[in-house]
């Protein structure tokens, strides 16, 4: 049998059986009222609420591409001095939102970044390049034009889409 179905199978009955469960109202307090981590501005507070947040990333990259073609060193060192081997980006993001009233929500976001690429010369000596420092600060406010609970009916959502 396919080694998918079982996990698949799995999966199937553990959702439909968390859709049984839950309530049929909607509303942007559920677990599943919020987007992910990494969309900001997805949601307003109520009056008085603060929440705090933190995000880290990191990102690597090596090899070269051109016009989604990998690149050789020796092909950059035809145009270049210096070709670029790899490179590590971490960021560190700090957040906060508050709630002056029901309509309103402010927000505030400050991050600090750390880039750092390794070298090679077309004389072959290698060397690493470092920037850092603190971004921008974000200052937004987000305005809540509609907000109402929408009703998903007594039936179970993946019975409805089966």
């Amino acid at each position: 049998m396919n080694k998918l179905f079982f996990p698949f199978l799995g999966t199937l009955l553990l959702c439909t059986t968390s859709s049984i469960a839950q309530d049929s109202l909607w509303t942007s307090s559920r677990p599943d009222g919020h987007a992910p981590m990494s969309v900001m501005g997805d949601h307003t507070h109520n009056k008085g609420e603060l929440m705090f947040s933190y995000r880290s990333m990191l990102m690597s990259m090596k090899g070269t591409i051109s016009n989604s073609s990998r690149v050789n060193n020796e092909t950059i060192y035809e145009t270049y001095m210096v070709s670029p081997q790899d490179m590590q980006m971490q960021m560190h993001m700090i957040g906060a939102m508050f709630a002056p009233s029901e309509k309103l929500t402010l927000a505030v976001m400050a991050n600090y970044r750390l880039n750092t690429m390794d070298l090679k010369t077309k004389m072959g000596v290698d060397f690493t390049t470092e920037s850092g420092g603190f971004g921008d600060v974000l200052l937004t406010g987000l305005f809540q034009v509609f907000n109402r609970p929408i009703d998903l009916g007594s039936e179970p959502i993946l019975k409805t889409i089966l």
